[in-house]
């Protein structure tokens, strides 16, 4: 006799298909989940039961393949078929329990369904462990027919799922291809599964997850980790970090991962069911901070939603994703004391994605912050051994502006950072906004230098001469000279440029390797600038021995090659690229100086005039 589903069936086809669940594939997902709900079942009343699965392949050239799916479970009665195969949105692991419980897979009753994705019939034959029940045969097709009827065969307990490929599906139904997929829906179910075709025969889930196995050795214990996640997730991994909360029972762990991230990555993760595989694009079971890892999970009490594809948002899957981040923090707090080498790897490797999750996420910024490395006057150090130099947080927002004056500051006993790589700055300015018992002040390089002491009088008259041949050297490169004295004395001169100073270098070196027509377009901008008195400052220091040397030598035909070699020494100092002029100048000089030496005779040892103390 033939029934009828109460339902559109074709409907709740395509909605399967092309909505609710991501691929085809999906039927091996459920007919291995409805094979392990079934054992669940059967072992509840007999825990001692060896619940197993099989899905026999069969495919004769010429005719369509075929796939017996089977499993040792609890089985239906005819009464049961008719209520749960035929019923949608009911399900027998709802059955006289109050709701769903917590050791099934099953959720809604219609994962059968997805049988008619890829076989235009579906033909199941079960044989219910409750003694007094002769089996049953349920067969389905997707026009919204079915029929019931009992037989009158000896069969053993359990269930027998049988599928015909539609030609399209043709390929699901391959050996290798069934292997994969049982793999990966079911290398973590806790019942035997095995996928044979003839001769072959494949076990997909002999050994449990490392969370399940006992070992000897801490050794052992994390390689069997390691291993565990490159063959999850198919790439190696150098460190990981066990994850466990009461709350959804979670167990797993996270990866660190060792490719570069990029700023603004959402991370996935892979997260199992009760064993059963759920998704490997779960974002919401970390906290959005964590970016650096990878987890897998199996989950026994947190909610899927309809698809069984991510986890649905509720108080439970809160609590646990906060439990699961703490264990991540304290992980790195440990690592950064024990291994301190690792934090900092770690760190380096996702540099610019850590840094841009650390200003938008309070909780990650107060955790990192104090590892985050920046240059600084003193070496190269992370910003909580920076405060254990100085309390007070100065810092350079530009990298041209911290070269300018880093010595400088050092000489004064000016701990100094500079902040002008990515988000540095900021990450700094979001301390003085979160920090009040730290003093953090933005330092600008042009009022530090306009701090340098002054000359008094007659030093300054005594170098009058240095100032006005420096001027006339300088007036092509728009830089004025004057006469300052700093520390430290090493340094002989000190190069400055304001912000319209910098672009009128980046405009004029891009003039240098432009073609003419965009030559002269750069021209025109450099020329529709509006000219700046102080643009840049060369700073010759009264305290330097050499400066002190030129005293006196306003007649020395040296002296206007000296002033240039100076200039462009003060620009390597600072970092600043060389314009076509100033790489002329260096050239130049260094080859003028050359030849002077060559002409020295080596029995003589009279000095030049520049050699000679001051007057």
């Amino acid at each position: 006799m033939n029934h009828r589903f109460q339902i559109d069936l074709r409907g709740i086809i395509e909605l399967l298909s092309d909505h609710l669940y991501s691929g085809p594939e999906i039927f091996v997902r459920e007919l291995l989940q409805n094979g392990v709900d079934a054992i669940r079942e059967r072992v509840n009343a007999d825990p001692a039961w060896p619940g197993t699965i099989l899905f026999e392949l069969h495919d004769k050239p010429g005719q369509p393949s075929r796939l017996l799916a089977a499993d040792n479970g609890i089985g239906l009665t005819e009464a049961e078929v008719h209520e749960f195969l035929a019923t949608i949105g009911h399900s027998s692991k709802r059955l006289g329990r109050g709701g769903r419980p917590k050791d099934y897979l099953g959720q809604f009753g219609i994962g059968i369904l997805s049988c008619f994705v890829v076989s235009d019939e579906i033909i199941v034959i079960s044989q219910s462990a409750r003694p007094g029940h002769p089996p049953v045969e349920w067969k389905a097709k997707p026009d919204g027919t079915y029929t019931v009827r009992t037989l009158a065969i000896d069969v053993e307990p359990g269930t027998q799922v049988c599928l015909t490929a539609k030609p399209e599906c043709a390929s699901l139904f391959k050996y290798d291809e069934l292997v994969h997929h049982a793999r990966h829906f079911g290398r973590l179910l806790p019942y035997p599964v095995t996928i044979q075709r003839g001769k072959a025969k494949t076990q997909i889930n002999q050994t449990p997850p490392p969370w399940l196995r006992e070992f000897v050795h801490d050794q052992e214990r994390r390689q069997a980790w390691l291993d565990f996640g490159k063959e999850i997730f198919e790439e190696s991994y150098d460190d990981y970090i066990p994850l466990a909360s009461d709350a959804g029972q979670v167990a797993g762990a996270a990866y660190i991962i060792r490719h570069p991230l990029q700023p603004g990555v959402t991370q996935t993760h892979r997260v199992y069911l009760k064993r059963m595989f759920l998704s490997d694009k779960v974002e919401n079971v970390l906290p959005e901070w964590a970016i650096f890892v990878k987890a897998v999970v199996n989950v026994d009490d947190l909610r899927p939603t309809a698809s069984r594809e991510t986890l649905i948002e509720d108080q439970r899957l809160h609590k646990a994703r906060e439990t699961l981040g703490e264990t991540l923090k304290q992980h790195l707090r440990r690592m950064a004391q024990e291994r301190p080498e690792a934090v900092q790897k770690l760190l380096d490797r996702h540099d610019l994605a850590m840094k841009t999750l650390a200003l938008h996420d309070d909780e990650f910024f107060q955790l990192c912050m104090d590892w985050f490395q920046f240059e600084t006057n003193l070496g190269r150090m992370s910003f909580g051994q920076f405060l254990k130099h100085s309390p007070q947080v100065r810092y350079v927002s530009e990298v041209d502006g911290y070269r300018q004056i880093a010595r400088i500051a050092a000489a004064q006993g000016i701990p100094l950072i500079n902040a002008g790589h990515t988000m540095e700055s900021d990450l700094l300015d979001k301390v003085s906004e979160t920090r009040e018992d730290l003093y953090v002040e933005r330092i600008d390089p042009a009022q530090l230098a306009r701090d340098l002491d002054d000359v008094d009088a007659q030093e300054e008259a005594d170098l009058q001469f240095l100032i006005e041949a420096a001027r006339k050297v300088l007036r092509p490169y728009q830089c004025l000279p004057e006469i300052k004295r700093f520390q430290p004395v090493e340094i002989p001169v000190l190069f400055h440029t304001s912000q319209v100073g910098r672009f009128l270098r980046d405009v004029q070196r891009s003039q240098d390797v432009a073609n003419p027509l965009f030559s002269e377009l750069l021209g025109d901008l450099r020329r529709g600038q509006p000219r700046e008195r102080e643009a840049s400052r060369l700073y010759f220091n009264f305290a330097n021995p050499l400066v002190q040397r030129l005293r006196g030598q306003q007649a020395n035909p040296l002296l206007r090659r000296v002033i240039e070699m100076l200039y462009v020494q003060a620009l390597l100092l600072g970092h600043y690229p060389l314009s076509q002029d100033e790489m002329q100048l260096l050239n130049q000089g260094m080859m003028e100086l050359i030849e002077l030496g060559l002409r020295i005779d080596p029995s003589s040892h009279a000095p030049s005039s520049l050699e000679e103390g001051p007057p």
